[in-house]
């Protein structure tokens, strides 16, 4: 006789929960780090204004981010982030890394009008043109000219992906 499977019912304590992550027993140090806290102090209110309910805490991502640029400095090349909107993510990467002093150029795409209709599915639309309207109420670019205006080797790339890659030329 086949014994029923039991359900799991472990619950662990997370250490951090937000944006869709959980986690419990990893190194979150980052968190205790007064440079980055700071980063995210300055980022988080400069993106305020542009995000319904507020900046999402989207911490997690922003350290992965940076993570993966500084190891990213290491090798020949540009940098590239597509789908930008106000700089969030790259604006991080600046703040903690010495990106800003170095030969890259950070090409930064995005339509900076929302997602484009036309580019998703039939069933899509309505939702894309919902959240179009509640999230991009605000000229998205100009913000992203003020935010990147201190870094002389970003360049904001305006257009739909990936024609917009041919606007630039990236090493």
């Amino acid at each position: 006789m086949t014994q029923p499977i039991k359900p799991v019912t472990h619950v662990f304590e997370a250490h951090f929960s937000a944006d869709g992550t959980a986690v419990a027993n990893k190194n979150i140090s980052f968190m205790r780090d007064p440079a980055f806290a700071e980063a995210w102090t300055r980022v988080a209110a400069l993106n305020e204004p542009y995000w319904p309910g507020g900046t999402p805490d989207v911490r997690w991502r922003a350290h992965i981010s940076v993570w993966a640029a500084r190891h990213a400095l290491q090798v020949p090349g540009d940098f590239v982030e597509c789908g930008v909107n106000t700089g969030l993510f790259s604006s991080m990467i600046y703040a903690l890394t010495d990106l800003s002093r170095r030969e890259k150029r950070f090409f930064l795409f995005d339509t900076f009008e929302g997602i484009p209709v036309s580019a998703v599915r039939e069933e899509e639309q309505a939702m894309s043109r919902g959240w179009n309207e509640r999230v991009y109420n605000f000229d998205s670019f100009k913000v992203a000219q003020a935010v990147f205006e201190p870094y002389p080797n970003a360049r904001l790339v305006r257009g739909v992906l990936p024609g917009s890659l041919d606007q630039v030329e990236i090493d």
